[in-house]
């Protein structure tokens, strides 16, 4: 399954294939956070692109990622910290530049690499990685504004989804 570059159609399929997702997820406690929250918001950017809607950037994902991994996702902390680490890392080797300051194709690139295992040791999966971020970052893009992301309902505005009565007032 391709990952990145998506557009609208491909991120719907994806959202119909992720069983569980937990968009109704309690209120998150801050603990711990992703060491580069700039570097967060790129990736986050990647994987939920602004191509024909709102995306990543628009609905505030990466503030729901940084409070889902200090709280509800605590468990998933690691594995993202290390994957955007080895993002960066690869980034800083091959073309001796930060992640964050590569051209959208070239950041695709990378991200498709590791996704598909070419940074994978003993202790990391990068498929792993990219599934759990994209997990969360539909989780922010479509769940309660309350908890941090799908900022102004943009989520939800995309799908058509009006929420009911008094959930509509408190996420205006």
């Amino acid at each position: 399954m391709e990952i990145l570059s998506p557009n609208r159609r491909t991120f719907l399929g994806w959202l119909m294939g992720l069983p569980g997702m937990g968009v109704l997820a309690g209120c998150l406690p801050a603990r711990k956070s992703v060491s580069s929250p700039d570097l967060l918001s790129v990736v986050c950017g990647r994987l939920l692109p602004s191509d024909d809607g709102p995306g990543a950037r628009e609905a505030n994902v990466a503030e729901y990622v940084q409070k889902a991994l200090s709280g509800h996702y605590a468990s998933y902390l690691q594995v993202i910290q290390e994957g955007l680490g080895r993002v960066d890392r690869l980034a800083r080797r091959e073309w001796e530049s930060p992640f964050v300051r590569l051209s959208p194709s070239v950041q695709d690139r990378i991200l498709r690499f590791v996704q598909k295992g070419g940074e994978d040791d003993d202790d990391f999966r990068g498929g792993v990685f990219v599934h759990r971020l994209l997990e969360l970052c539909l989780e922010g893009f479509l769940g309660d504004p309350r908890h941090g992301g799908n900022r102004n309902g943009a989520g939800w505005r995309y799908i058509g989804f009006a929420p009911p009565g008094p959930c509509r007032e408190k996420n205006r």
